[in-house]
């Protein structure tokens, strides 16, 4: 997923809650949602947005400090 860095931060914070909390109605979608893991973010290039920091420290991920948005 990607999201404009503008974008406030409770909105990129929801829209990741709401995704892991329903990431089996994904997978009866398409089985490459069965990929969909929350833990697997520290592996992407691209920084974080601070309302995705903030879901994923809620969840005990630690994010990668080359992951933190300047």
């Amino acid at each position: 997923m990607a999201v404009h860095k503008d974008a406030p931060d409770d909105f990129v914070y929801e829209v990741l809650k709401k995704t892991f909390e329903n990431v089996d109605i994904l997978i009866t979608t398409h089985a490459s949602a069965k990929e969909v893991k929350a833990e697997f973010i520290i592996n992407g290039p691209v920084p974080l947005h601070p309302g995705a920091v903030r879901y994923y420290s809620e969840k005990g991920i630690k994010t990668p400090d080359k992951l933190i948005s300047p």
